[in-house]
């Protein structure tokens, strides 16, 4: 097989290496790109006050991991590790205090246990900022079973 020449009017494009490509410039103002994240400036602004610290970094590091299209996945145990936290139920509490205050999405519940959930990031100008305000003003969910052995017991609501 021979090879072609370019033809004459053959255009170079348009970007300089190091940019982002054209096709690239309408990425979700959270997706990454070149090795950074973005958070949007109304969460900081509006949402991150009233934000606990482990739904925040859980937030966070969602935003980093998120595809394209905002999905990411993860399961609770690797979401606690990676917050600093000891426990799965940690990261439990967390995405579940971002669900509930419309941040984050379930797209697939894991059929099986082993298998983390994927979730999305909602698109922070579709988010109803009066009920994720209060929702995170709340605090993470947590409920207390009782003293059993000097030890409180402390499980997930609503999962």
């Amino acid at each position: 097989m021979a090879l072609q020449a370019l033809p004459t009017d053959h255009v170079a494009p348009s970007w300089v290496p190091g940019q982002r490509p054209p096709h690239r410039q309408q990425q979700p103002e959270h997706i990454g790109y070149r090795g950074f994240s973005r958070m949007s400036n109304l969460f900081i602004e509006q949402l991150m006050p009233a934000c606990p610290e482990a739904a925040l970094k859980a937030y966070v590091y969602a935003s980093r991991v998120c595809r394209e299209d905002g999905t990411f996945f993860i399961s609770h145990a690797t979401l606690a590790k990676k917050l600093g936290l000891k426990h799965r139920a940690s990261g439990q509490r967390a995405i579940s205090l971002l669900r509930s205050a419309g941040l984050v999405e379930v797209v697939t519940r894991a059929g099986r246990r082993g298998r983390a959930n994927d979730y999305r990031i909602i698109a922070i100008d579709e988010v109803d900022m009066e009920r994720a305000r209060e929702a995170l003003a709340q605090g993470l969910p947590w409920k207390s079973r009782g003293v059993r052995a000097g030890r409180v017991e402390v499980y997930a609501r609503g999962e």
